[in-house]
């Protein structure tokens, strides 16, 4: 699960909270605030939270993934006092303490150059205000611009710094919302209660797409022309060359245009092991 906030043309920021699916999010709650709306978002995350958390079981282990503009000790702990687990990604401004040790270490010596990983309890930043018990994780892929560091309550040996690259989906779903899908961006909408209401209608779109997705396999009679700049070729369409909401909507309009009944919706469940096996190309 991600929460992250983007911009429109009529409103400050968009808070969404989201679930992972296909490499791509899924929007499932969301706030609109207006520009000159101030204050701490930190009440909205919480009531966001609330709304969603009956949907999920105490057998489901909820990762709930976020950038450093939203961390804060209090959402911290609230999001573990829920039963779900923070993953959330902080600055490399302060310094921590690791498990047993009485020295203090700025946060930007833990991780230098890339290919680096490092995981333990420490202790999070030296004020009391802004202190926190927690698990510390640090990585720098190779081709990354800086490191990640993520605070989580997971223990070292039950998390992987590697996990927050899932967060980097919830862009796609911007794309897919704005330019590259639903075009939201052009909104004029300026009641925040209708442009919220108006994202509700998109969320169940992007259901409807992604989750005919997994038929597409199923439907041989079907013939999908695919264009590229430099050349035209037919193929029986493979879910795997394009996004899973590009592969809805392509499916959509053929079935329109065919004149058939849209594919049953589904979604397919993926073992966590072979998820992130296939998501880094690494096995245990």
């Amino acid at each position: 699960m991600f929460g992250c906030g983007f911009k429109t043309v009529v409103f400050s920021v968009v808070l969404t909270v989201s679930v992972s699916y296909c490499s791509i999010a899924i929007p499932i709650a969301w706030k609109v605030l207006r520009t000159n709306q101030s204050g701490s978002w930190n009440s909205h995350w919480i009531r966001l939270l609330k709304t969603i958390q009956p949907a999920f079981s105490k057998d489901h282990i909820v990762l709930v993934l976020a950038d450093r503009g939203i961390y804060s000790p209090s959402l911290f702990r609230t999001i573990a006092s829920m039963g779900f687990h923070p993953y959330l990604r902080i600055n490399s401004g302060g310094m921590f303490k690791p498990e047993g040790k009485k020295i203090w270490i700025p946060l930007s010596n833990l991780i230098k150059s890339p290919g680096e990983q490092w995981s333990g309890r420490v202790t999070l930043f030296k004020s009391t205000k802004s202190r926190l018990e927690c698990t510390l994780l640090g990585c720098w892929q190779h081709d990354g611009e800086k490191p990640w560091l993520i605070a989580t309550d997971l223990m070292p040996g039950e998390s992987d710094p590697l996990w927050y690259g899932f967060r980097a989906w919830i862009e796609q779903m911007f794309k897919n919302l704005k330019r590259e899908g639903w075009q939201w961006h052009r909104t004029r909408i300026e009641s925040a209660d209708r442009a919220e209401r108006h994202l509700l209608a998109i969320a169940l779109a992007f259901i409807l797409v992604i989750s005919i997705t997994p038929n597409v396999e199923h439907l041989p009679d079907i013939e999908f022309h695919i264009e590229t700049t430099k050349k035209k070729h037919s193929s029986i369409f493979s879910p795997h060359s394009i996004s899973a909401f590009r592969a809805g909507r392509i499916l959509l309009l053929m079935c329109l245009i065919a004149g058939k009944s849209l594919p049953k919706p589904r979604f397919i469940t993926i073992p966590w092991d072979l998820f992130t096996m296939a998501r880094y190309g690494c096995s245990e």
